[in-house]
């Protein structure tokens, strides 16, 4: 008798049996065209944002209008898409001249900076040899480890928050300040940019993340394998508690990869089992209490951008089950798009009904559905 995971997993390529001879013929090849022409539209919609000096902001939202919080994503979107070399030059060139007193000025500046590392890790000119080594020593230098005075037995070791300077340890007796304390979020960010800019594996970065990486999943016996988003704030975990759930399960497996855990590794195993078992192109998955569940809709594009790395990089060579989430979700964003090349999401809890933030990511998440199809 089959467990409750291959059960799911027969279930599910049941259901998907109407392309399953076709899969290597004219469904596969409709379904890969449909995703090119997507792509295209979509890229198309993020060219006509960028502004002069080579930036995306949002027209709709604040937050993001420094140029510096979108300009990385959306340029690693247009890779994706294979969007022209020249508004992505632009987008580099945007980049590499954030002054540091700009940077020090960032709202989301862990992120911003990761993902700045992320998009423009290959570029080889000499300056940007540079700007590399300024993020690497600026994430370095905001990884909570003893030289801030953390130590091993910290809840918070090893990981990186939302702190704007490097948050040293507390006085005993004094709380770690919410929001400057670390999460999964932050922490896989910073560790897939170290991963980008040639941070070879054994590194204490990696060491030191990997500690906070474990308290952050429900691992060992009687536990499910996913992750959530913070172990010393229950209120910031989307499902409540310590509970499982779709986006943070992505990054966390992400995050595992990203600091040298291997595809056979049993956090990595059971990380991807989570992420098999529960996936769901049209929601982000997991047990959201009631007066939660706006998280569900709320996530639905970082959630499919996610998921889909997390998943397309842990997936073993040879396994047969590799397309079929790919499959679902590329399907599934297909059918969200607009007219006009764009995406957007109803809900606004994480500002994805922002078609700038929601089609950046949809666009990402295609690129990699694609990649799983057609087995490259």
């Amino acid at each position: 008798m089959l467990d409750p995971f291959s059960r799911k997993l027969f279930l599910r390529a049941a259901i998907l049996a109407g392309c399953a001879f076709a899969y290597g013929c004219s469904r596969k090849d409709e379904r890969v065209t449909k995703i090119d022409e997507a792509l295209q539209s979509g890229t198309g919609y993020l060219l006509t944002l960028q502004i002069p000096d080579g930036a995306w902001k949002s027209p709709r939202y604040p937050v993001f209008r420094d140029g510096y919080s979108l300009t990385p994503l959306v340029c690693l979107a247009l890779q994706a898409g294979h969007g022209p070399t020249k508004a992505l030059d632009k987008g580099a060139d945007f980049m590499l001249a954030m002054s540091k007193e700009a940077s020090e000025k960032l709202i989301f500046p862990v992120y911003c900076l990761s993902m700045t590392l992320v998009a423009f890790a290959q570029r080889s000119e000499a300056n940007w040899k540079s700007k590399r080594e300024e993020i690497l020593s600026y994430l370095r230098k905001h990884q909570l480890n003893e030289d801030l005075g953390w130590q091993a037995e910290d809840l918070t070791y090893g990981g990186w928050g939302e702190s704007v300077k490097p948050y040293e340890k507390p006085p005993a007796g004094r709380a770690i300040e919410e929001n400057r304390a670390p999460n999964l979020s932050n922490t896989m960010f910073a560790l897939e940019a170290l991963r980008a800019a040639g941070v070879q594996d054994g590194d204490p970065a990696y060491v030191a993340g990997l500690k906070f990486l474990e308290r952050c999943q429900n691992f060992g016996e009687g536990k499910d394998g996913g992750f959530f988003f913070s172990p010393t704030h229950r209120k910031q975990n989307k499902a409540g508690e310590f509970h499982s759930y779709g986006s943070t399960t992505a990054d966390g497996l992400r995050a595992l990869l990203a600091a040298g855990a291997k595809l056979d590794d049993p956090r990595v195993k059971a990380a991807r089992k989570w992420l098999l078992t529960h996936f769901s192109a049209e929601m982000n998955p997991g047990d959201f209490p009631k007066e939660r569940r706006r998280w569900c809709d709320g996530l639905l594009y970082y959630w499919g951008w996610s998921a889909s790395q997390a998943l397309r990089k842990s997936t073993p060579p040879g396994d047969p089950r590799g397309p079929l989430w790919a499959i679902e979700l590329a399907d599934s964003v297909l059918r969200r798009q607009k007219s006009d090349g764009t995406w957007s999401n109803k809900e606004a809890l994480l500002l994805e009904d922002d078609p700038l933030v929601a089609t950046f990511m949809a666009i990402g998440t295609l690129a990699l559905c694609k990649a799983a199809i057609v087995g490259a």
